[in-house]
């Protein structure tokens, strides 16, 4: 069965910022979560996140 081994968070600060970071991304065998969000970061500027995860093997016992 696959789950989410490893989760984490890709922020831009335009579509193609953000898309050059996902493609790198995809590279190492991570995939997108759900779709892009916009929001304002920590900083108080506007941003586009993507969550990115890694999908594994659980082994059951």
């Amino acid at each position: 069965m696959k789950n989410v081994t490893d989760y984490r968070i890709v922020e831009g600060s335009s579509p193609s910022s953000l898309s050059g970071k996902v493609q790198e991304l995809l590279k190492h065998g991570w995939q997108p979560f759900s779709s892009p969000v916009a929001c304002v970061n920590a900083n108080g500027n506007k941003a586009i996140i993507q969550a990115m995860v890694k999908y594994g093997q659980v082994n059951s016992g």
